[in-house]
């Protein structure tokens, strides 16, 4: 074609050629440019998530403060609640103080050695406590050994049984009654961790 008769056709239709030109200018460009949507699209939505994440986090730290504080009154209050694993005969008198308040009878009473070690599949691993083994024996009525085990149970020691075994006791005589049950105990007992 003769370029003087397409620069006229240019001339005569300017808005035409112009419009065509930026129609083929944006085609190559969206080819360009195709496969980087996906990829900010999904930046855009990483972005989205990461916003109504910080909003969120916004909301919830207002009363952040408090609830640390609330939480570290009741770490020390549990704290209050361990036992020391270097003061021996501190923890016999609370095992001894129960068998006083319940009227049965401690005949076994071996601390076993402490440890932050544990299983990793029963008993897991302690960061910040220690676990104190302890064997115990207590023999009496069935009644006062029901009371020292609820001792146990609802006391102000955090302390779990991990084994139990409750057998009655034979009788003296023949033909007396058999009410005295012997219950032996192996119990883990939380204590500070000491170095």
């Amino acid at each position: 074609m003769n370029p003087a008769l397409i620069l006229d056709k240019i001339k005569q239709y300017p808005i035409v050629v112009g419009g065509a030109v930026l129609v083929i200018l944006g085609l190559v460009l969206l080819f360009l440019r195709f496969d980087i949507h996906p990829a900010l699209s999904q930046e855009h939505a990483d972005l989205d998530d990461r916003w109504s994440v910080m909003q969120r986090n916004e909301v919830a730290a207002v009363g952040l403060t408090e609830h640390v504080e609330r939480l570290t009154e009741f770490l020390e209050e549990a704290r209050s609640h361990l036992l020391s694993p270097t003061d021996i005969a501190g923890n016999h008198r609370v095992f001894y103080q129960i068998e006083f308040n319940s009227g049965a009878r401690i005949t076994n009473l071996s601390p076993g050695e402490p440890s932050s070690q544990g299983d990793g599949v029963i008993k897991p691993r302690l960061e910040h406590f220690t676990s104190i083994p302890y064997r115990i024996t207590v023999e009496g009525r069935f009644s006062d050994v029901l009371r020292f085990s609820q001792a146990l149970h609802y006391g102000e020691h955090l302390m779990r049984v991990d084994r139990f075994d409750l057998t009655p006791i034979a009788p003296r005589a023949a033909g007396e009654r058999v009410d005295s049950v012997r219950l032996n105990m192996v119990l883990e007992v939380l204590g500070r961790q000491e170095s």
